[in-house]
């Protein structure tokens, strides 16, 4: 648990949620609330799943980076209805209006072996992969900056 606190890497503004010890449980629990919103098995590209944080390995950091800067790819997400809502963990990169992801081609490892209907080893094995493989990563750092 330490090592995933420590190589977090987050803007600003969501430190201080990320430092809670209630908040790291709730997300290392995640997997075992999932609900399944498949459509005869299939994903239904609710996106549901699409995530802001999302654990990357070194090489998909600089395969989306290098996509999204060839492609000139900006903010996907539509604004919210809620003004009040001040954290936004929506993924970027997903366009809600024609429901799909603009970085499809190299989306992160993790987006390509998720659906929301796995048995439950699966489910843990997804979360050995998130909280031991990689480091969780701010999706929005791309739209701001080379990484």
């Amino acid at each position: 648990m330490k090592k995933v606190e420590e190589d977090l890497v987050l803007p600003e503004s969501i430190n201080f949620i990320m430092e809670s010890k209630h908040v790291l449980t709730t997300l290392e629990n995640y997997p075992n609330t999932i609900q399944d919103f498949t459509v005869d098995g299939k994903c239904s590209n609710c996106g549901g799943c699409c995530s802001s944080l999302l654990p990357l390995s070194d090489s998909e950091i600089k395969d989306i980076q290098k996509y999204v800067n060839k492609h000139h790819i900006t903010d996907c997400r539509t604004k919210l209805l809620d003004p009040s809502i001040e954290l936004d963990l929506r993924c970027p990169f997903r366009d809600e209006v024609k429901k799909r992801c603009a970085i499809y081609p190299v989306r992160p490892r993790i987006c390509r072996m998720f659906i929301c209907n796995d048995d439950a080893k699966s489910i843990e094995r997804n979360r050995n992969v998130l909280y031991h493989r990689w480091k969780p990563f701010d999706m929005n750092k791309f739209l701001k900056e080379n990484v």
